[in-house]
């Protein structure tokens, strides 16, 4: 998905990351920012400048991502409606009967809408990211020991995550060629509506057999497609309350920790939950438009 982005416009996407990550790291220095004034580690004359600068870093790095990567967005989708139109006006008639009409149509909406909101995801889940590697930058400087452990739990997640990436990949596959079914039966709707209107046996064989069939099937494996995310999602959701039960009643016993570490661990890895869980939610999205651009392609 990036790389096809990149081909769009790679000065735009390089500017779309730099702003996100610049974005994503003063949240998380935020963050830290607001642990040292609780702790009271820090110089209270200089802390109303740092937190306002951190802020207007924020917002503004936030806003100009997203601004670049919404722009990028509707010119992707632009250069994709015209470049789908001109190859089916240049494609040998024979292909195009091979192929249909309701699939062609299935290009210039439902592949193209889900690469476009794909597109528009990229600037959030570079900010989260960053957000997640700056927290764990500040992590590691409290307690580089309890930093390791976190790292492996989250490395943990997230090969035990690809384990079950088979299973929402085939899912939305067959949902994207059920679509493709489904469109031909609107079609074959719309198009015979006056002969299925004066036949009523033709029309109810039509609506078990075909229509209803077709919507069936293609609600059955998107269903599965958001399940296998949602299960994903979930297991990442467990980690993270482990982790945050581990933080505060075994690491203390495990070995002496100062107070102020775990509250800054419990402090920051409530915070990291929400980037995280944006990351993990962003990837049915993803697995979508892959789908879509393979069948674009």
């Amino acid at each position: 998905m990036l790389v096809f982005l990149c081909r769009s416009s790679w000065l735009t996407i390089v500017g779309v990351l730099f702003a996100g990550i610049i974005s994503g790291l003063s949240s998380a220095a935020l963050v830290a920012l607001i642990n040292a004034t609780l702790s009271n580690t820090l110089d209270t004359r200089i802390l109303p400048w740092l937190f306002g600068g951190l802020a207007i870093a924020v917002l503004s790095s936030g806003f100009l991502s997203h601004y670049l990567l919404n722009r990028l967005s509707a010119k992707t989708v632009y250069d994709l409606r015209v470049q789908i139109s001109r190859l089916i006006l240049v494609a040998p008639y024979p292909y195009l009967q091979k192929l249909g009409k309701s699939a062609l149509l299935a290009h210039l909406t439902e592949d193209i809408t889900a690469i476009a909101n794909a597109s528009q995801l990229l600037p959030v889940v570079c900010i989260n990211f960053a957000v997640v590697a700056g927290c764990m930058v500040y992590l590691s400087w409290l307690s580089w020991h309890l930093a390791l452990v976190l790292g492996g739990v989250i490395l943990f997640g997230v090969l035990s995550s690809n384990l079950f990436r088979e299973w929402p990949k085939s899912a939305a596959l067959k949902a994207r060629e059920e679509y493709d079914v489904l469109s031909s039966g609107f079609r074959a709707l719309t198009e015979g509506i006056r002969e299925l209107k004066v036949h009523r046996q033709r029309s109810d064989a039509f609506m078990a057999q075909s229509l209803t069939a077709s919507a069936e099937a293609y609600r059955r494996y998107s269903f599965r497609n958001a399940l296998a995310f949602l299960l994903v999602n979930q297991w990442a959701q467990f980690l993270y309350y482990v982790v945050i039960g581990a933080i505060l009643y075994v690491f203390p016993v495990w070995q002496t920790i100062d107070q102020s570490v775990i509250r800054g661990y419990a402090l920051v890895f409530l915070f990291m939950m929400s980037p995280l869980t944006i990351i993990t939610n962003s990837l049915g999205v993803f697995s979508r438009a892959n789908v879509s651009l393979q069948k674009v392609r």
